[in-house]
């Protein structure tokens, strides 16, 4: 492939990236050859029919499209972990709170190891939901990319 060819695959894949994240009804721009993406949590409705928006991880990031070498391009894919971090110390938190009515220490130690151990998997599992989240946006847009006829 030519330099000039890979630059265009740059783009094509881009645009691609922006169409899936469109449909996925995340907002996206470009600046200087980067996608900046984020996506506006709502508030929960009295009817409930988005009662889990404000729980969304994948808020807000960019996507780097570079040419690595003749041959192939390097996406890469960077997320902002604050909604993240903000659930698993509030989760942790919150169970840790239990150890007040606990009555002897034993017990109010096991609370709050239960406590950060619920932190931390709770920051696991979104790390891996945001993993899968971003494989998705990649592999649906490499899709679209390869389907286009040349």
């Amino acid at each position: 492939m030519t330099s000039e060819k890979i630059g265009a695959g740059v783009k094509a894949i881009n645009h691609q990236i922006q169409q899936v994240l469109k449909a996925r009804k995340i907002r996206s721009e470009v600046k200087n050859g980067e996608i900046h993406f984020s996506t506006l949590t709502g508030f929960t409705t009295h009817s409930g029919e988005n009662e889990l928006e404000g729980m969304k991880i994948l808020r807000s990031g960019t996507i780097r499209t570079t040419k690595k070498s003749e041959t192939e391009f390097e996406i890469i894919f960077q997320t902002d972990l604050y909604g993240l971090l903000t659930m698993s110390i509030f989760g942790g938190v919150f169970c840790g709170l239990l150890c007040i009515f606990q009555e002897d220490l034993k017990s109010k130690l096991v609370v709050l190891v239960l406590a950060l151990a619920l932190g931390i998997l709770i920051f696991r599992l979104g790390v891996k939901s945001l993993k899968s989240s971003a494989n998705s946006i990649i592999s649906a847009s490499i899709k679209a990319f390869n389907d286009i006829p040349r």
